[in-house]
């Protein structure tokens, strides 16, 4: 079974997703309403938290099978809960899943909103280098 992913941090770049999963998926812009996207502390990539009102732009991957899936899970670690969402993307509101920062963990995130260009610019290159050797092919390592 496949499902829909929405990413809106580092797994917004197509060659940070095909690092961690060894795949490449079809893809569109998406908008992820009532949430909020911040800087994790000391980390140079972000989470999302429920925030009414607010909204969060990101990329919405189709067809994502059940192994890229598992890979995103061990990406993501932790810190985040992988949960069901509807995004709003030019051909109408989609079903998918996501990756937040659940309530008893929000103490990780500042207050400093993520800003995708400036991760481009100052991190994605080491990013990807260090997503590189975890996720040989999309092979991660237990």
């Amino acid at each position: 079974m496949s499902t829909a992913i929405f990413t809106y941090g580092s797994l917004l770049f197509t060659e940070i997703m095909q690092a961690v999963t060894g795949k490449l998926f079809p893809s569109q812009s998406a908008v992820l309403r009532d949430y909020a996207r911040y800087r994790v502390r000391g980390a140079n990539y972000p989470g999302i938290v429920p925030a009414p009102g607010l909204s969060v732009e990101g990329q919405l991957y189709q067809d994502v099978d059940q192994a890229a899936v598992e890979h995103l899970d061990f990406f993501e670690g932790d810190l985040y809960r992988r949960v069901s969402v509807d995004v709003d993307t030019e051909s109408g509101i989609v079903p998918a899943q996501t990756y937040i920062i659940p309530p008893e963990k929000a103490h990780h995130l500042s207050n400093v909103a993520w800003d995708p260009d400036a991760f481009r610019t100052r991190d994605y290159d080491t990013f990807l280098k260090q997503c590189k050797p975890l996720f040989r092919g999309g092979a991660h390592r237990s």
